[in-house]
């Protein structure tokens, strides 16, 4: 498991938003570091900067990125909004089942982010590289079908 170097992180962040403050990912990011970090006042003002600055957003990796900070941060109707914009998205085109299992697991709801993950496995999605160590599913790691996830991946023998 990786070190939860949360401070380093957001130096790191804001020292790149000096660098190129017109880039959507550097709130994005901080925003996220901000939730693991349990901060999560300052997690919604960063999320909140996003949607002010893209008030189009069609990303589904910004839809992910917010959906489960405000989950996490208390803001389940925010959460749950961009995660049925994903859902719609899924019915009409392709929407890595990762993205949408993360914002599950951020919600709390397990069984529904192992039903997304787990049909991401089956998809072959891109993002399952990262179940291993992405920390926004880290409340799921306890749970026996994480490891039985992991076995499937090939992440653990």
């Amino acid at each position: 498991m990786l070190p939860e170097r949360y401070d380093e992180a957001i130096d790191q962040i804001k020292k790149g938003m000096d660098i190129e403050p017109n880039v959507p990912w550097g709130p994005l990011y901080l925003a996220s570091v901000y939730a693991l970090k349990g901060e999560y006042e300052q997690a919604i003002t960063e999320a909140d900067k996003i949607i002010s600055a893209l008030p189009t957003l069609d990303d589904l990796m910004v839809f992910s990125f917010l959906g489960w900070v405000y989950a996490v941060s208390g803001q389940q109707e925010k959460a749950r909004n961009f995660l049925n914009r994903m859902l719609d998205l899924r019915a009409r085109r392709y929407v890595d089942a990762y993205l949408i299992g993360e914002v599950y697991a951020g919600l709390g709801e397990k069984d529904k982010a192992f039903e997304w993950i787990n049909r991401a496995y089956e998809e072959r999605a891109g993002q399952m590289i990262f179940i291993e160590v992405d920390p926004w599913i880290k409340n799921l790691r306890s749970d026996l079908r994480y490891k039985e996830l992991l076995k499937k991946v090939g992440f653990e023998k």
